[in-house]
């Protein structure tokens, strides 16, 4: 009897929580910031084009892009000279 007693309790518990809803003083959801305007994405400068390889190429970045196995992009782009570990 305490059993389904305790059952019958818990029910209408339940029933009313879903009835009356959340407590009055409980906000069920944040306010947000008002959002002006969407944050303008940076332009980065395009690296793999024959402009910027040509600006801003050294020695040194031609290596390290010959290291990562990248010999095919440089061609790609119209690179003519010597790259490093290239046969």
């Amino acid at each position: 009897m305490l059993f389904w007693g305790m059952i019958a309790i818990l029910a209408l518990l339940l029933v009313l929580r879903l009835w009356l809803g959340p407590s009055s003083g409980a906000s069920p959801t944040r306010e947000s910031p008002p959002v002006d305007s969407p944050a303008p994405e940076a332009e980065e400068p395009e690296l793999w084009t024959a402009g910027a390889l040509a600006r801003l190429g050294t020695e040194e970045t031609l290596e390290d892009l010959a290291a990562q196995g990248r010999a095919d992009k440089l061609r790609g782009l119209g690179y003519r000279g010597d790259i490093p570990g290239e046969d």
